[in-house]
């Protein structure tokens, strides 16, 4: 069998050995021949090309007698082997550094770009951003909660040094000024709140209000001035600029600034009753009357317009043009003592004593019936129509007012009814015994103002200035007010 097989070979040159390649050298590339001794010497497949000794290399590769998967590598390492024999073998030239040659960029040529490297981030420290001012206000109201006003006030004063341009710190200053009952202080401090943030809207609004309570309107006035060039949309601030002017008797620029309210707020009567009331509170008549006038013209069918125009005329002295605002009043709202309780006062200055005292007495049915709702009005309209009926009658004075004093108690406006009775039947010792007493009871309003009318008509001068002085330290204006200056100026 050796034989035969032996038989079946291809003679093969003896310088490239009689045995097909069997093995791979550690190369990769290189087969190990066997040579006629049969020791196997591995020689350049490229030399046996050179010397034409490669001619004994089988073609038919399919009579190699190898197993099937190293077949398969072994045709492919020859197939490899031959391209590289085949190839012409690279001649070594000395290389040398390339030069570089500009290329020229076509026009429409577009440069593509080429990546930035990103540095990568370093573990360099940076400062963090400390509290703001809101929190630092912190530490000076939980002192002011506590009381401790010092510290404070100290904490205050050092957000200013840092935040010179802002107002809360001063705001600050100024809760700790009103606080210790200091208002000259907090006036100060918020004068500088504005100059230090003119835009601080909390800073004017505090600025003003102090104002007014100190009387200062025309400063005042400069206050909402400031706020309505940094909120000019705000209704209320024309209303408040208004009630100001009304005070400073300046009735044309109270008028322009409730107009204006009216225009971004049509629903505004109340504001032209408040501010006429305004100018009324301070004896300033006729300032009301422009005021209440002009809120007529938009609000014709407005009661309370009439009633408050119709008190500036009866302070005034002018008791026909008031009854005509409080018959205006009556016929529009048949239900409101108010209109009837003034409406009877301008009768009776007008000497209609029996129409007067139908008006008090309708007065005095709606109002208690009100309850506290009526306040002390409605009795005092009772006690007035009593004091009135004395005039003629006095048997029925006292009887109609016991019968109301049954009916809602003994509230110090009614006993006050008592006191009238007297006068006007020529008992003032007896009146004066029942005004002592609601003074020194009640500390009641009215009684002070006829008491020193009495004083003032026995010629107890002393008495009678400080009677109306304190009456008019509780009521400063309307029609009994004007009678107090009227005598307090005859005494």
């Amino acid at each position: 069998m050796a034989d035969r097989m032996r038989s079946k070979r291809r003679p093969v040159e003896a310088n490239c050995g009689e045995e097909r390649a069997k093995i791979l050298t550690p190369s990769g590339l290189r087969p190990s021949f066997p040579t006629p001794s049969g020791r196997g010497v591995a020689r350049p497949l490229e030399e046996c090309v050179e010397r034409g000794e490669g001619k004994g290399i089988p073609s038919d590769l399919n009579s190699l007698r190898l197993r099937a998967p190293v077949r398969v590598m072994t045709l492919i390492l020859l197939a490899l082997t031959l391209a590289a024999c085949s190839a012409p073998a690279p001649s070594v030239t000395p290389t040398t550094a390339p030069t570089a040659t500009a290329t020229a960029i076509p026009p429409t040529a577009t440069v593509e770009p080429t990546a930035t490297a990103t540095p990568l981030p370093t573990n360099t420290p940076r400062p963090t951003p400390g509290p703001g001012l809101d929190d630092l206000l912190m530490t000076p109201a939980a002192d002011y909660l506590n009381a401790a006003l010092d510290d404070a006030s100290a904490a205050y004063y050092d957000l200013i040094d840092l935040y010179p341009d802002r107002a809360e710190p001063w705001l600050g200053l100024v809760a700790i000024a009103q606080r210790e009952g200091k208002p000259d202080d907090a006036l100060v401090l918020l004068e500088e709140a504005t100059v230090h943030e003119p835009a601080s809207f909390e800073a004017w609004r505090q600025y003003a209000v102090l104002l007014e309570q100190a009387g200062e309107y025309e400063k005042a006035m400069g206050a909402y001035r400031a706020m309505i060039d940094l909120v000019p949309s705000n209704p209320d601030l024309y209303v408040a600029r208004a009630m100001a002017a009304a005070r400073l008797g300046e009735a044309g620029e109270a008028i322009d600034d409730l107009q204006m309210a009216a225009r971004l707020d049509p629903y505004r009567e109340a504001a032209w009753v408040n501010v006429a009331g305004a100018a009324y509170g301070g004896r300033r008549y006729e300032t009301a009357r422009d005021i209440a006038g002009a809120g007529l013209d938009i609000y014709p069918d407005s009661v309370s317009l009439h009633v408050q125009r119709g008190l500036a005329y009866l302070s005034e002295g002018d008791a026909e043009s008031a009854l005509a605002d409080f018959d205006a009043a009556v016929a529009q709202d048949a239900t409101l003592f108010t209109a009837y309780r003034w409406q009877g006062a301008a009768l009776a200055e007008l000497g209609r004593d029996d129409e007067a005292i139908a008006a008090y007495q309708r007065a005095g049915e709606l109002g208690a019936s009100a309850g506290a709702i009526g306040g002390d009005g409605p009795y005092e309209a009772i006690a007035y129509a009593a004091g009135l009926m004395a005039r003629a009658d006095s048997r029925a004075a006292f009887d109609y007012l016991a019968d109301k004093v049954i009916r809602y108690g003994q509230p110090p406006p009614l006993l006050f009814g008592y006191a009238l009775i007297e006068y006007e039947r020529g008992d003032p010792d007896a009146a004066l015994s029942r005004l002592n007493s609601l003074i020194a009871l009640h500390n009641y309003a009215e009684a002070y103002f006829w008491r020193g009318r009495i004083e003032a008509e026995r010629d107890e001068a002393d008495s009678a200035r400080e009677d109306l002085e304190m009456y008019l330290s509780l009521r400063p204006a309307g029609p009994a007010a004007e009678e107090a200056h009227a005598l307090l100026e005859g005494l």
